[in-house]
C-alpha cells in the first residue's frame, strides 16, 4: 500500500511547489527607486581605497556613501526609469571605475557625467519624432536618443541611424560618425587644424575652437604635463586642478586625493 501511495503523493508534492512558484510574487527590483539606486550608486563608489585616499587616510565609509548618494541623486537624469539590468550595468560600470582610485576621462564621463551605460535610465514624456532637449527627455530604456544638430538647441527623440562620412543625413534619425558633423543634409568632415569653425562647425575631436566671436580657428589641443583650464582643453580629456586652482595640467588619469575635486562628494 505504502508503495503504491508514494508516486502520488510525490507527484501532488511536485504540483504543490510549482503552483506556489507561479503564484508568488516577484523578486523586487533593487534599483527601482532614485533613492535606492543611488544608495547603491554610493556603495559601489566608496570602497576603501577611496575613502581612504580621498579623507587622507580615513575610515569613514559612510561618510562617502552619504555624500556620493546627494551628489548622484541631484545629478541623475530626469525621468529615472529601471528595468534591473540598466541600472545594474550602470552601478557595476562605477564600481569598476573607482576600483584603482583614479580615473580615466572616459571613466570621468561614467561616474560625473552617466555615460554609457548609465545613459539609459530615462524614460522621458517625449514619444518617437517629438521635441526634445535632453536625452533624458526620451525613453532610453527603448534605444531612444534626442538628436540635436549643430548649432541648434532642440532636436527630436530618434532611435539613431550611423551614416558614414558624406552620407546624406537630412532624415531626423541619421547621425554621423565622430570625424564628421551634419551640416542638415551630408556628413561633412570636422574642420582640421587653422580652419574657421563655430557652433554649427565643430573642429576635429582632438582640436579645440579658439579665438574672438566669428575668426575662431581650430587649434591643437594640450598635450600631458601642459598648462590648461578645463579638461576640454587637454588631448587627453583631463586636466587636473587643485582644490582652490584656477588652473593645471594635461594628465592621463585623476588619482584621488585630498586635494582633488572630485573627492568632496566622496568623504
Amino acid at each position: 500500500m505504502i508503495h503504491r501511495t508514494l508516486p502520488f503523493l510525490l507527484l501532488f508534492a511536485a504540483a504543490t511547489a510549482c503552483s506556489s512558484k507561479k503564484s508568488g510574487t516577484a523578486a523586487k527590483d533593487p534599483y527601482a527607486t532614485e533613492a535606492e539606486f543611488c544608495t547603491l550608486w554610493a556603495k559601489a563608489a566608496c570602497n576603501k581605497t577611496v575613502v581612504g585616499q580621498c579623507s587622507g587616510g580615513g575610515t569613514d565609509t559612510a561618510a562617502c556613501v552619504d555624500a556620493q548618494s546627494a551628489f548622484c541623486l541631484s545629478a541623475l537624469p530626469a525621468n529615472y526609469t529601471s528595468d534591473g539590468d540598466n541600472a545594474k550595468a550602470c552601478v557595476e560600470a562605477v564600481k569598476k571605475a573607482y576600483s584603482d582610485a583614479k580615473l580615466t576621462a572616459a571613466e570621468v564621463l561614467v561616474v560625473r557625467n552617466f555615460a554609457a551605460p548609465c545613459n539609459v535610465l530615462s524614460n522621458g514624456p517625449s514619444g518617437e519624432g517629438e521635441t526634445c532637449s535632453q536625452r533624458s527627455d526620451c525613453d532610453t530604456l527603448s534605444g531612444y536618443d534626442c538628436i540635436i544638430r549643430p548649432g541648434e538647441t532642440q532636436g527630436s527623440c530618434q532611435i539613431p541611424v550611423m551614416a558614414s562620412g558624406g552620407d546624406p543625413c537630412s532624415d531626423a534619425n541619421v547621425v554621423c560618425p565622430d570625424t564628421h558633423y551634419c551640416d542638415g543634409n551630408n556628413c561633412l568632415t570636422r574642420a582640421a587644424v587653422g580652419a574657421s569653425c563655430g557652433a554649427d562647425k565643430p573642429c576635429a575631436q582632438d582640436l579645440q575652437c579658439l579665438g574672438l566671436s566669428g575668426t575662431e580657428t581650430c587649434q591643437t589641443k594640450a598635450g600631458n604635463s601642459e598648462s590648461c583650464t578645463d579638461s576640454s582643453g587637454c588631448q587627453s580629456g583631463l586636466c587636473s586642478i587643485a582644490q582652490g586652482a584656477s588652473s593645471g595640467i594635461c594628465v592621463n588619469d585623476l588619482p584621488l586625493g585630498p586635494t582633488e575635486p572630485l573627492c568632496n562628494d566622496l568623504r
